[in-house]
């Protein structure tokens, strides 16, 4: 019997929610850095960008941002920090 059949179905439980939440901190994080990288472009090159455009892709990230926190962060989430402890 090998260890991954030792464990119990709450340890599995467990280490698929930890991975699950892991996928979406990580994300999060990429989203805030490209949000801020397009912020610090748009001010230095405002000439040359065209502005609709990347404020459409400020406007969707920030959009997809404020959920995720809340899914993450909020008391009533059911799969957030919350949970996790």
């Amino acid at each position: 019997m090998s260890f991954e059949e030792e464990k119990s179905a709450d340890e599995q439980t467990f280490e698929q929610y930890r991975e699950a939440l892991k996928q979406e901190a990580t994300r999060l994080a990429c989203f805030i850095r490209v949000y801020r990288l397009l912020q610090d472009r748009r001010s230095d090159r405002q000439q040359e960008l065209n502005i609709a455009f990347f404020q459409t892709v400020i406007d969707a990230l920030f959009s997809a941002i404020v959920p995720w926190i809340d899914k993450v962060f909020a008391e009533d989430s059911q799969r957030g920090l919350p949970q996790f402890s």
